[in-house]
């Protein structure tokens, strides 16, 4: 049960930094921003590559979770809400990073409504997970004992 819980927290602590990046690698707006413009010359697409690895590992991450924690002896005492929660929150991950995928193409005409989606989708997924983590994370459930 120990790797299920460390992937687990390892996945939600991967999950922030993944959402902060893009925010973090953009250039900034305007002239008098704050925010040091981005070092060289790379392109926006160039610049979201780790990104979208760190959203491939979240993925082979998420995956590892469920298979450790689908069978653990402790799986019978879980919340069935929560185990919900987490299968949706696996099938936005995969829907995500086949958005994501599209996204890094540099010919990607719908490019403004799939990052709608891409943005939407990611806050699903926090949703989902933060309800997840709450009814079923070992570090946050009693054991009744």
């Amino acid at each position: 049960m120990y790797l299920a819980s460390l992937t687990g927290w390892l996945g939600f602590l991967l999950i922030g930094a993944t959402i902060s990046l893009p925010y973090i690698v953009r250039k900034p707006r305007a002239a008098n921003s704050a925010r040091p413009a981005p070092k060289g010359n790379a392109s926006f697409l160039h610049r979201m590559r780790p990104h979208a690895y760190l959203g491939y590992i979240i993925l082979a991450l998420v995956v590892g979770h469920a298979y450790l924690a689908m069978s653990a002896a402790t799986m019978s005492r879980s919340n069935q809400t929560g185990i919900w929660l987490a299968m949706l929150a696996l099938i936005a991950i995969v829907a995500q990073a086949a958005v994501g995928r599209q996204l890094l193409e540099r010919q990607c005409p719908q490019r403004r409504t799939l990052r709608g989606y891409h943005f939407w989708t990611m806050a699903a997924i926090v949703i989902l997970i933060l309800g997840h983590t709450l009814l079923n994370g070992s570090m946050l459930q009693t054991t009744g004992q």
